[in-house]
């Protein structure tokens, strides 16, 4: 331990040569006249209570080390239970946040409650199928006994129409709808 001379303040580090009050040389151990105790000592001008010391470096000793009789414990320990409250409700804040947004965030893979979902065929003997890009139209391939045919469904309505009859040795693919959905593009082998 060491203790500034001058101010009589008590400093546990010891790479410290100067006070941080006043400047003075740091010097080892306990004066003479005082017994080691676990409180800091006070200048005698603020003992008596906290009054505005003349002397600057009385002063920010008085501003440093509080009076035994303010209760310092009692300051730490409204500082830790404010920290604790600020903590908490930082916590709470940030998980409110975290369920509003897992609420009401507008999830890609939930169905919109507007969509209705309906089975093109139920034959089972489409191969291939293409939605035109305003949804009104499905086209698609119908492979029935080794002939395919194409045809087109109306979402609207569910009627299929047939837009290409069946043909023998032929496999229609990559059924492609133009931007404007007015043509319809594939390729048959």
């Amino acid at each position: 331990m060491k203790r500034c001379p001058e101010c009589r303040r008590d400093y546990y580090d010891d790479t410290l040569s100067f006070c941080l009050a006043d400047g003075t040389e740091l010097v080892y151990g306990l004066a003479e006249d005082e017994p080691a105790t676990a409180v800091l000592s006070e200048p005698p001008a603020i003992a008596g209570g906290l009054t505005r010391p003349s002397d600057q470096s009385e002063f920010n000793t008085a501003i440093l080390q509080p009076p035994a009789a303010a209760g310092g414990s009692d300051t730490v320990s409204k500082r830790w239970k404010f920290s604790v409250a600020v903590g908490v409700a930082l916590l709470l804040a940030a998980v409110g946040i975290g369920f509003a947004i897992y609420k009401f965030w507008d999830a890609p893979d939930k169905p919109s409650p507007l969509m209705k979902i309906t089975r093109l065929t139920t034959t089972g003997k489409a191969t291939v199928a293409a939605i035109s890009p305003d949804g009104r139209y499905v086209v698609y391939a119908m492979n029935d006994n080794g002939q395919q045919s194409l045809w087109m469904r109306q979402t609207a309505t569910e009627s299929n129409v047939q837009i290409v009859p069946p043909a023998a040795n032929v496999e229609y693919a990559r059924l492609i709808f133009s931007p404007d959905g007015n043509f319809l593009f594939y390729t048959a082998a």
